[in-house]
Parts: structure tokens; sequence; C-alpha cells
């Protein structure tokens, strides 16, 4: 799905940005239903798509020429990435990936201490223009 900020770079979200997280999460909810999968799994799903796009919004450099929401479910695996720009139909195995250590993360970031929590593996394309990650459900959640 995609997505585009309505006020400029730098400039304080208006309300209709404010709004964009949750009916995302609620496209996203509602897409992995459709699925069958896991209860814990699509929560956790939610959670994080909510993190990466508000922080797109917040922090992303090219946030009003939009943004792109791709989700791939896999058996008991997702794949999620929020990507900058224009960069539909690519996939983020075709971006190159770097992984994030939790000494990167600033204070500013704590959003991303979610993400990292719930994520089996995530990280930002190595243009930084995205963020991706993988969540599954394991027997010991």
């Amino acid at each position: 799905m995609d997505a585009a900020r309505t006020a400029d770079p730098g400039a304080p979200m208006t309300e209709r940005d404010r709004r964009l997280p949750g009916e995302i999460r609620r496209r996203v909810r509602g897409y992995l239903h459709l699925r069958d999968l896991d209860r814990r799994l699509v929560e956790a799903a939610e959670v994080v798509v909510t993190e990466l796009v508000t922080n797109t919004l917040q922090h992303g450099p090219d946030s009003n020429s939009g943004f792109g929401v791709c989700l791939w479910p896999l058996g008991d695996r997702i794949y999620m990435e929020i990507g900058n720009g224009d960069r539909q139909g690519q996939s983020f195995c075709s971006w190159g990936v770097a992984a994030v250590a939790a000494t990167d993360l600033r204070e500013d970031s704590r959003g991303l201490l979610l993400v990292a929590g719930l994520a089996d593996a995530w990280g930002t394309t190595t243009d930084g223009a995205g963020t991706w990650c993988v969540l599954s459900v394991t027997a010991d959640q």
C-alpha cells in the first residue's frame, strides 16, 4: 500500500498525518486476518507497522513524496518493509539491507526498541530509505 505525508518535511504533522499510522495498522490487521495467521503474529505486526510508519512520517527525508508499506506473509512469518520515495515493486532483498545494532538507537528512536523486541531481524536498506523486519511466532512466545 502506498501513502504520503501531507505536511512538508520538517513541518509538524497535520491531523491527517497523525491518523495515517492507525489507518495503515487497521488495513494491515484486516489483510493478515484474511490469511488466518496466529493472533500473536498479527498483533506484533500491528505494533511494528505503527511504529515504522510513524517513524517514516516524523523522520523520513522524502515523506511528502510518498512511501510504501509492503507485507509478505509466508507460512508462520511476515516480512515487512516501509520505504520512502519511489520504490514500488522492489522487494527489500533487491535494496540491500544493513542490520542495526541496539547501541545505534538514539533516545528519540524508542519506538525502534519495540521493533527490535518484536522482530526476529530488522534493519535499514543500505541507501537508508527503507526499514525492513521479519516477524515470526515461535513455540516460546
